[in-house]
C-alpha cells in the first residue's frame, strides 16, 4: 500500500511503500493533482492501472521510473528563527 505524507508546516511530501517504483508513482500522481493535471479521482484510477501493469505484467511506466517534475531549488524556509 502506498502512503503519501504531506506536512503542513514544512512544505515536504514523502512516499512510503515497499517498492521504489510505487514511491515514484505516488509522488508523481500527487504532483499531477497539485498542479491541476489530474483530479483526485483520476489519479486514483491511474494509480490502479499503473500498479496493475507494474505488479501483474512487469510493465514499467514513466510514473514508476523517476520523477516527472523538475527538481526545485531555493526551497529553504524563509522564516527567521526566534531563538
Amino acid at each position: 500500500m502506498d502512503l503519501v505524507v504531506i506536512t503542513a508546516n514544512i512544505p515536504v511530501a514523502t512516499a512510503k511503500c515497499d517498492q521504489e517504483a510505487a514511491n515514484f508513482m505516488a509522488l508523481n500522481l500527487m504532483n499531477d493533482i497539485v498542479t491541476g493535471k489530474r483530479t483526485v479521482e483520476d489519479a486514483r484510477r491511474a494509480a490502479v492501472e499503473i500498479e496493475k501493469a507494474f505488479r501483474l505484467k512487469g510493465q514499467s511506466s514513466p510514473y514508476t521510473t523517476g520523477f516527472l517534475f523538475p527538481k526545485q531549488s531555493h526551497t529553504a524556509d524563509p522564516d527567521v528563527a526566534s531563538f
